[in-house]
C-alpha cells in the first residue's frame, strides 16, 4: 500500500510527512532511549549514567530521525513484500523482526566506524557479543523491537492520523512542529 507512494518520488505529501516524521523520531528517538536506559538501570544492565542523553529530553537526535525515516523508506517496503510471499504472521513477524534488527545494527556498525572512533560516544567492548566495540547483541535485540514497532505499528497509526487531517491543519501542525525543532536544533546542536 505505502510502497506505491514511496515509489513515487514526486508525492508532495510522502514528503513532508517524512519531514514531519523526522522531527518527532528525533526527540521521540531520544525519550525512548532515556526509557531504555532506565529500564537497564533498574535490571542491571550496561548504561552511561554520564552520557549527553540525560542532559536535556528536547535534544533532538538526528540518527534516530534518519533511523525512523529509513524503516519507513526501506524496512516497510520490504515488510510489505514479504507479506505478498509469507502468508504465516508469526513467521512474517519473526523475518520482519531479524531483518530490521540485522539493518539498524549495521547502520550503527556504519555509523560507529565512520565517527565513533575521535570521538567515543559509545563503546561495547565490555558487553557480550560485541564486535570492536561498535554494536553488541543487546542492542541488536533493542533495535529489532524499537524498528518493528516503527514499521508494523507506529508509522501505520501516524500516518492514518497525519492523512485524516485536513490540509490547512497538517501544514499549520508542521510549520508549529518546524519552528519548536528548529529552536532545540539551535539550542544544543549549534556550536556556540
Amino acid at each position: 500500500m505505502y510502497s506505491r507512494q514511496l515509489n513515487n518520488a514526486k508525492s508532495q505529501h510522502l514528503w513532508q510527512h517524512l519531514i514531519v516524521y523526522f522531527m518527532l523520531f528525533s526527540v521521540f528517538g531520544h525519550w525512548l532511549e532515556i526509557g531504555y536506559c532506565e529500564f537497564l538501570r533498574i535490571v542491571g544492565g550496561d548504561y552511561d549514567p554520564n552520557a549527553k542523553l540525560w542532559r536535556d529530553p528536547f535534544d533532538p537526535y538526528f540518527v534516530y530521525g534518519v533511523g525512523g525515516c529509513l524503516c519507513i523508506l526501506a524496512l516497510l517496503p520490504l515488510k510489505e513484500k514479504l507479506g505478498k510471499h509469507i502468508k504465516n504472521t508469526g513467521v512474517l513477524v519473526i523475518t520482519s523482526y531479524l531483518i530490521n534488527a540485522s539493518a539498524m545494527t549495521f547502520i550503527e556498525l556504519i555509523e560507529g566506524l565512520l565517527i565513533n572512533q575521535d570521538h567515543k560516544w559509545w563503546d561495547y567492548s565490555g558487553m557480550p557479543f560485541n564486535f570492536a566495540g561498535q554494536i553488541c547483541l543487546q542492542n541488536f535485540l533493542a533495535f529489532g523491537l524499537a524498528s518493528s514497532c516503527v514499521v508494523w505499528v507506529v508509522f501505520p497509526v501516524l500516518e492514518r492520523q497525519l492523512r485524516m487531517m485536513k490540509r490547512s491543519v497538517f501544514n499549520t501542525f508542521a510549520v508549529i512542529l518546524g519552528v519548536y525543532f528548529v529552536y532545540f536544533v539551535y539550542l544544543y546542536e549549534l556550536p556556540r
